[in-house]
C-alpha cells in the first residue's frame, strides 16, 4: 500500500503554527524532508509538532513529539467525508494535521511518536519554547536535537477516523465507505467474485477526537473511557 504512495502533506498548517499559548497545548510546523518518501520525490512536505500529554493521573507532565506526512496511493480509494456526510474524497488534493480532526474516513499516512519527558511544569516549558521559536530565537529543530530527538523513525498507518461530532453510526456504516481498491485488474488478482482484501496488522485505538494520532499507550485515562489501546 506505501509502495506507490504519493505525499499529499499540505504545504502548511496555519491553525497549528499559529497555536502559540500554554493553554492550547500544541505547536507544529510544516518543514520539508525527503524522509518517509516512496515513490513520490517532489512533495517534500512534513509536519512536525508538539502536544501536551495528558496522563492516567490527570494533569500534563510530559509531551509528545510527532512527525507526520500523509499518502495517497493510486491503486486505493480512501474516501473521506463532510460534516453533512457528503463524499468529497475527490476534492481532497492535500491534508494537514488540522483538516483530519474534523474530518470522517480514511488516508494513509507515517507517523513517528515519542514521548519527551521534560520536567513538571508543562504550560510554562511549551509557552517559553513557542515563544523563542516565534520570535526567531531558537528553531524547532535545534530544540528537537538539544532534547536528543533528531531521527525520525516512521511506522506505516492507515488511518480511520470517525469524530464523535456528526459521529457515523453503525446503523450508517454501509452508506459510508473507507477504503476500495482501484486496480482494474482486481477481480483476477484476488480470486474471483466475492473474494475479500485482507489487510494484516496492529491496530491502535482511542476516543480523543483532538488528537488524531497513535498516541503511546497509557497517556489516556482508561477509567474515562478514552483509552490508547495497541491491540497487537
Amino acid at each position: 500500500m506505501f509502495d506507490r504512495a504519493i505525499n499529499i502533506t499540505a504545504d502548511s498548517d496555519t491553525t497549528l503554527q499559529n497555536s502559540n499559548t500554554a493553554s492550547s497545548g500544541i505547536y507544529g510546523e510544516v518543514v520539508a524532508n525527503k524522509v518517509g518518501n516512496t515513490a513520490d520525490s517532489k512533495n517534500k512536505n512534513m509536519i512536525v509538532f508538539l502536544d501536551t500529554v495528558r496522563n492516567p493521573d490527570g494533569g500534563n507532565n510530559a509531551l509528545n513529539v510527532v512527525f507526520v506526512k500523509y499518502f495517497n496511493n493510486p491503486y486505493y480509494k480512501f474516501y473521506k467525508y463532510d460534516a453533512n456526510g457528503r463524499d468529497i474524497t475527490d476534492s481532497i488534493k492535500s491534508l494537514n494535521y488540522t483538516d483530519t480532526k474534523s474530518m470522517h474516513g480514511a488516508t494513509i499516512a507515517k507517523f513517528c511518536v515519542k514521548k519527551l519527558d521534560v520536567g513538571s511544569d508543562i504550560p510554562f516549558i511549551f509557552s517559553d519554547l513557542v515563544f523563542q521559536v516565534t520570535k526567531g530565537k531558537i528553531t524547532l529543530d535545534n530544540w528537537l536535537a538539544a532534547n536528543e530527538f533528531s531521527k525520525v523513525d516512521f511506522s506505516d498507518y492507515i488511518v480511520l477516523l470517525n469524530p464523535q461530532s456528526n459521529h457515523i453510526s453503525n446503523d450508517n456504516i454501509t452508506q459510508y465507505p473507507y477504503l476500495q481498491t482501484v486496480v482494474s485488474d482486481t477481480t483476477a488478482l484476488f480470486g474471483g467474485d466475492n473474494a475479500y482484501l485482507i489487510i494484516s496488522g496492529n491496530y491502535m485505538y482511542h476516543y480523543y477526537d483532538d488528537d488524531p494520532y497513535p498516541i503511546p499507550e497509557g497517556e489516556s485515562d482508561i477509567s474515562e473511557g478514552r483509552y490508547a489501546m495497541d491491540a497487537g
